[in-house]
Parts: structure tokens; sequence; C-alpha cells
């Protein structure tokens, strides 16, 4: 009986690892901001980003939701939203480089199984990964993109 226990537990335990499992993306931007919605809540973001050298610029409150606006690396900008509940909505990066780098990006969200859904928008989904991907590159700059992380809480989730 203790084997049986031991055993339902351990698979318990398996299918819960395997369901929030990371995808440890090779891109650095990518890796973040998983890393952010997955280990980090709105009440520790703040010291959770200081880690990865990003700093709190401002933050504003709307409709009982918050929205922390940070600065990083490399002139990196992120907004991190939360809704009233405290739950994660939205990550949404903006990046410069001096090459562009939204193609590394989707490459890299292909190649961890990732399947572009609407090719007007660039929106990735997988249907074992909790989040969705929103890809833009700069019609003015191809060396600027910006990068949204949807959670299910996001309006353009769905979409």
């Amino acid at each position: 009986m203790k084997k049986i226990i031991l055993m339902t537990l351990m698979m318990l335990l398996s299918a819960v690892t395997t369901a929030r499992a990371q995808e440890k993306f090779e891109n650095k931007t990518l890796a973040l901001m998983e890393n952010i919605a997955m280990n980090s809540e709105q009440k520790n973001v703040v010291e959770f980003l200081k880690k990865a050298d990003y700093e709190k610029v401002s933050e504003s409150e709307e409709d009982g939701g918050k929205t922390y606006y940070f600065m990083g690396p490399n002139s990196y900008m992120m907004k991190i939203e939360y809704n009233k509940s405290k739950k994660l909505v939205n990550i949404v990066m903006r990046i410069t480089s001096d090459f562009p780098v939204i193609i590394d990006i989707q490459t890299n969200l292909v190649q961890h199984g990732f399947v572009n859904r609407d090719y007007k928008q660039f929106h990735f989904a997988k249907s074992s990964y909790p989040y969705k991907f929103l890809t833009m590159n700069d019609e003015d700059n191809s060396s600027a993109a910006t990068i949204y992380l949807l959670t299910k809480y996001s309006e353009n989730y769905q979409k």
C-alpha cells in the first residue's frame, strides 16, 4: 500500500512539474520574461528585477491594477502589468539593438515548438505552455522590437 501511495505521489509531482516546466530559452530576453512570469509575484517583482540589473523607473495604478516600468541594461525597457487580483497580465519588453533582434527571438520560439498563430501580429503559442508571445518589429527601425508575454488574464491572450 505504501508503494502505491508513493508511486501516486511521484506521478502527481511529475505531472505538476511538467505542466509548469520552463522552456529554458537560449534568447536572454525570452528567458528573462519567462523567469519573471514563473518565479516572481507583484509583491517581489521590483527586487526580482533588481537582481537582473533592471531599475524601477515608475509605477501607476488603474482600475485596481498596477503597472511597473523598468529600465535595464542596453537601454531595454520593460513594462509589467498586474490586475486588481495581483495576477500577472502582461510583460512588455522594448529592445533596441545594433542589429535586428526580432528574428533571433522568433527563431528561438519556433525551435521550442511554438507556432505562429497570426502572421499579421506574430502571435506565438504552444499548447503545453501557459503563456503566449506576441512579437513586433518597429516599422521605422529594424533593430528595435517589442515582445509581449501574454497570460490568460490579458485581453490579447485569446486573439
